[in-house]
């Protein structure tokens, strides 16, 4: 059986309220992936690690 991905399912992967969200201009939920990037960040800067690793992902 072969999986479909639906743009429906894509952002369901993406976003994950934990309760009702209304939609603001000025204040969004962050992507999961954005999220996990944030983490890897803060992460390697408490073990005084330097980001260059993540950069990498933006060139």
């Amino acid at each position: 059986m072969e999986t479909t991905e639906t743009f429906e399912s894509l952002v369901r992967a993406e976003f994950t309220p934990k309760s009702t969200y209304l939609n603001t201009a000025s204040n969004g939920l962050l992507p999961a992936r954005t999220v996990a990037a944030l983490h890897e960040a803060a992460v390697l800067r408490a073990e005084g690690r330097p980001l260059t690793s993540l950069y990498e992902d933006v060139e």
